[in-house]
């Protein structure tokens, strides 16, 4: 461990990945930011697999300025775990990887360099693998907060200033939306997003990705997260999120992963009153 807080602070939010450790660690051993410039936490919730003892063995070899292992009692949501890591980390930025994620060589030192720049929030395109080892590019959009009121444009391995994230509430449990809603709290604080439109990384697709978790409990996971940052939406677009909680029948999920505008809402509802 260094005395002296590093630039940057890697955090790996872990449960049940240890399979996945070795080829992250490869990735992170192969940046081009040097490594004495950043650090990297891996908090393990709760893990039965031995992830907590393998990233103990792999860690050290990375070189970097500081490492540490955080271990949960186990709580099920990868929010709680990040938050936890940032809590326990001392860089003046920081980044999310999951130990499914693969960044590239440059992914540190880019993204950093746009942080560095004056953004608040950086992302990049990336890979989408299969499990059959196809790949897509996803392009990303650039920020508009238009955009961020009816979807999540951002992934999850975008990197943010520490200021910025103690201006929100971190990751929040209430939603299974937990990316989305902790970038609409950091535009909710003001914060300046960039995009490098380079794939810098590789997400890789398997049954236990929390993402098709998160899918499966889409109409809630959105109605919490509107309900959690009022401020940032319409009016209707509120009431919707009430009504759905509330099981009234013409406020429907909309589609997935979309949050209804309030002209969706309006039509939802006028068409609601016209079937009953």
């Amino acid at each position: 461990m260094h005395d002296d807080a590093p630039r940057l602070s890697v955090v790996i939010p872990c449960w049940n990945y240890a399979r996945f450790l070795p080829r992250l660690h490869a990735a992170l051993a192969a940046q081009t930011l040097p490594p004495g410039e950043w650090e990297a936490v891996l908090a393990d919730d709760g893990s039965t697999d031995g992830s907590a003892e393998a990233a103990r063995d792999l860690l050290p070899r990375l070189g970097c300025a500081a490492w540490r292992v955080v271990e949960l009692a186990h709580g099920g949501s990868p929010g709680r775990t990040r938050n936890a890591g940032i809590a326990a980390s001392r860089g003046e930025y920081v980044v999310c990887l999951d130990p499914d994620d693969e960044p590239l060589p440059a992914f540190l030192a880019s993204l950093l360099a746009l942080l560095e720049a004056g953004a608040d929030v950086a992302c990049c395109d990336y890979f989408e693998v299969e499990p059959d080892g196809s790949a897509r590019r996803i392009g990303l959009p650039w920020y508009d907060p238009e955009l961020l009121r009816t979807q999540n444009i951002l992934a999850p391995t975008a990197m943010f200033r520490r200021s910025c994230f103690t201006r929100t509430r971190g990751w929040r449990e209430n939603t299974a939306y937990e990316d989305w809603d902790l970038w609409v709290q950091m535009a909710l604080a003001g914060a300046a997003f960039s995009r490098l439109p380079e794939p810098l990384f590789r997400h890789h697709w398997h049954d236990a990705n929390f993402s098709h978790r998160a899918q499966a409990r889409d109409g809630a996971a959105k109605a919490h997260l509107v309900r959690n940052n009022r401020r940032f939406f319409p009016k209707e677009t509120g009431l919707w999120a009430d009504a759905l909680l509330r099981g009234e029948p013409w406020a429907l999920p909309f589609g997935r992963g979309l949050i209804p505008r309030k002209v969706d809402v309006l039509a939802m509802f006028h068409q609601g009153r016209t079937n009953n």
